[in-house]
């Protein structure tokens, strides 16, 4: 999926797009309320930064 495309769909969209990178509501959430992002970089780091930590829990 381009960025634009990324940052311009539906939040159910953008979910289901997410989910089976890592299937943690929370880390979804995040991202998914950050948006827009810049480039595609600014989408990853945020991704990883809300990766960091997860917990046991997740």
């Amino acid at each position: 999926m381009q960025l634009a495309v990324f940052n311009e769909a539906p939040r159910t969209e953008v979910a289901a797009a997410l989910r089976p990178c890592i299937d943690v509501q929370r880390w979804v959430d995040q991202i998914a309320d950050a948006r827009p992002f810049t480039t595609t970089g600014d989408l990853l780091a945020f991704a990883r930064d809300a990766a960091a930590p997860f917990t046991a829990d997740e």
